[in-house]
């Protein structure tokens, strides 16, 4: 494997390499001069010198004549890399939750405290068809903060909610893919589900259940 290749291995496309290469080759140079040692356009040169700016590797130095171009220490490229590689291992959890939840395995997350509960508030804020399951009385006595945040968010979703009369330390919201069940019994906290396959049926359950509560709907 050749040097160009290694670079296009650690994100580079072809073109990049090759002017990666000629800023590495000159020490300093023109766009002209990049350009001839690349035999890359002058304009398609200069586009992707800019990206290579963007990604650290090339700087810029301006006089007051013109404007030279030069690469960064090839050490820099291990430490791109580096942090690209630990971007990317902070991503897999996510990436993973992704890929269980198309094989339909549930994904569990819990929070605790109430700045995690307006997180979960704010996050919904601006999804559509949510159904809620709210002891509104309860909720509303314990949290009226919190009450205002879920009322706002259930105007917002054009959303369904069945009122429980009965005294619960608990509500849930549905949306197409998740459940939230905000507690409240010692700790307030919420546990986050991520399952089709529940949520099909507690979508489904919410309208043919039959419990002690009447539908208020914000259509």
């Amino acid at each position: 494997m050749n040097i160009k290749e290694k670079l296009i291995n650690l994100g580079f496309n072809k073109k990049e390499a090759d002017v990666y290469l000629a800023c590495l080759q000159l020490g300093e140079g023109l766009i002209t001069d990049i350009s001839e040692a690349a035999k890359i356009k002058r304009p398609t040169t200069y586009n992707i010198i800019e990206a290579l700016i963007q990604k650290g590797v090339v700087q810029k130095n301006v006089t007051s004549t013109r404007t030279f171009y030069q690469a960064e220490s090839p050490e820099k490229l291990l430490k791109i890399y580096e942090k690209n590689k630990k971007e990317f291992e902070e991503s897999l959890p996510e990436l993973d939750a992704i890929y269980n939840f198309q094989k339909g395995v549930p994904q569990i997350k819990y929070y605790e405290g109430v700045d995690a509960i307006k997180e979960v508030y704010a996050k919904l804020m601006n999804q559509k068809d949510l159904l809620f399951i709210t002891p509104v009385q309860e909720y509303k006595k314990r949290f009226p903060e919190l009450y205002k945040l879920h009322s706002k968010v259930l105007a917002h979703a054009n959303g369904k909610e069945k009122i429980i009369k009965r005294k619960f330390s608990c509500a849930q919201i549905i949306t197409n893919n998740k459940k939230f069940i905000i507690s409240w019994n010692k700790n307030i906290s919420v546990i986050e589900i991520s399952s089709y396959n529940i949520v099909e049926l507690d979508r489904y359950l919410f309208h043919v259940e039959h419990f002690d509560s009447r539908i208020r709907s914000m259509l």
